[in-house]
């Protein structure tokens, strides 16, 4: 008996020291090095430390955080409880370079909804939006990952302090829960030159892209609409020509949408637009395909559209009952 009690405190004593282990691996320092910012985007989606609230010391270089909690910054909506996040929080996590990076500028991209402040060993070098400790109060801002420049100094090891804000999460939890992904931000660090070239061409590619798609797409709408005008007992006409307005649409709000910062009603509307015109450029190039091949469009067309468009307008009733409810 003794023997075996002996094993278990043994086997007891080992699982604590495991977990200590695995604690100070998930919140360790990241090392940055220059080779690997070249190569790529580092992404910060390790363990932070948070603490819910507000409170200006926090951002301090020397503060002592150990009893905060630990999470990942991006907090996805669907595993995040409604009572965990409070609206305004701080996170903290540390890096360090090697030393080819002192005095050397890098970039600091981030992805939110919210509105922040970013600090580094205590000083702030960005605010995203304006803090709100309110909805009305609170600005928003979506950089849709634009690179800032921070040049770094001669430290080795800095502590990076996020003050956060999102109270559309927490005011309406439900609401962005079902349109949002996540409450948090998710921070990443890259070579100063490579990530404002790469965001210039990916931009470039991208306008130039959406642009001339959707406009190919619109003008072949405009020349089958013509056709039905004329040709008014092809029906076909009218489903392709509806079929490349949508896809037309497609491209213009995927355009549109990138031009989004700070209103979110307006990027939820963008993002119903383009669930909607996806939709019904599966309904239009069916209702082609039918009439070419039937004399007459069977009625499972007819049922296979209503509720297309059921789930459609049920998403901009939707859309419309809840976000304007806080207007």
């Amino acid at each position: 008996m003794k023997e075996l009690n002996f094993r278990f405190e043994i086997l007891l004593c080992f699982s604590l020291l495991i977990s200590v282990v695995t604690y100070a691996s998930v919140t360790d320092t990241v090392y940055i090095h220059a080779d690997s910012l070249k190569e790529g985007s580092i992404s910060l989606d390790n363990v932070w430390k948070y603490h819910a609230g507000d409170d200006s010391v926090w951002a301090e270089r020397g503060f002592d955080d150990f009893n905060w909690d630990t999470l990942k910054t991006r907090m996805p909506s669907a595993s995040t409880s409604k009572d965990f996040w409070k609206g305004t929080g701080w996170f903290r996590t540390n890096i360090k370079i090697d030393s080819s990076l002192i005095n050397q500028p890098i970039a600091f991209l981030i992805s939110q909804f919210g509105a922040s402040e970013i600090y580094l060993n205590g000083n702030l070098v960005k605010k995203l939006g304006a803090i709100g400790q309110t909805l009305e109060n609170e600005t928003p801002y979506q950089p849709s990952n634009i690179p800032f420049t921070v040049i770094l100094d001669t430290n080795l090891v800095y502590s990076i302090a996020i003050r956060y804000s999102n109270q559309l999460a927490h005011e309406k939890f439900e609401w962005y829960s079902s349109r949002f992904e996540s409450i948090g931000f998710v921070l990443s660090l890259r070579n100063n030159d490579i990530a404002i070239t790469s965001k210039v061409e990916n931009e470039k590619a991208n306008v130039a892209v959406n642009i001339l798609i959707s406009g190919i797409f619109l003008a072949l709408s405009l020349l089958y609409f013509a056709l039905f005008i004329f040709y008014s007992d092809k029906k076909e006409n009218i489903y392709y020509g509806l079929f490349n307005f949508c896809i037309a649409i497609l491209f213009a709000v995927s355009q549109l949408e990138r031009s989004v910062k700070s209103d979110l009603g307006l990027f939820v509307f963008y993002n119903i637009l383009t669930s909607a015109a996806l939709t019904m450029v599966f309904i239009f190039y069916l209702g082609f395909l039918y009439s070419i091949f039937y004399t007459k469009i069977p009625k499972l067309f007819y049922i296979i559209s209503a509720i297309a468009i059921a789930f459609v307008f049920s998403d901009v009733m939707g859309y419309k009952g809840d976000f304007f409810d806080r207007l």
